[in-house]
C-alpha cells in the first residue's frame, strides 16, 4: 500500500532467501524508478510511494519497457501483503479488528 513501510533489509533478505546486497540492489532499482523512497531519521525506513506520484510522468513506452519490473513489484506485493495480513490476524482478535478497521477506513 502507498506510504506503507517495507520491512528492514535483513528481514527482506530472510523472506526472499537472498543476500542483503541483493536486497539493496533491488531497493535501489525501485527507488530509481520512483516506486519507493528511503527516509532517514527517527521515523526513517523504506516506504512505498503512491503509483500516481510518478505515473503521470511516464509515457506508455516507458511503462511497456519497464513492465517486467512492475510485474516484479506486483509479485512482491502478492507475497508480502498476505503474509502481513496473516501476521496481523495471528495476534489478539480484538486488537486485530481495530487495526483492520483503521486500515479499511484509510482506503
Amino acid at each position: 500500500m502507498s506510504e506503507e513501510q517495507l520491512p528492514a533489509e535483513r528481514d527482506l533478505a530472510e523472506i526472499f532467501n537472498v543476500s542483503r546486497i541483493t536486497v539493496r540492489e533491488a531497493l535501489s532499482s525501485l527507488e530509481e524508478k520512483g516506486l519507493i523512497e528511503k527516509r532517514v531519521g527517527a521515523k526513517g525506513g523504506t516506504f512505498v510511494l503512491p503509483l500516481t506520484a510518478n505515473s503521470h510522468k511516464r509515457t506508455r513506452e516507458e511503462i511497456k519497457r519497464d513492465w517486467s519490473q512492475m510485474l516484479k513489484v506486483f509479485e512482491y506485493r502478492t507475497i508480502i501483503e498476505p503474509e502481513e495480513l496473516f501476521s496481523l490476524l495471528s495476534g489478539s482478535p480484538q486488537a486485530n479488528w481495530s487495526c483492520l478497521r483503521a486500515i479499511w477506513n484509510k482506503v
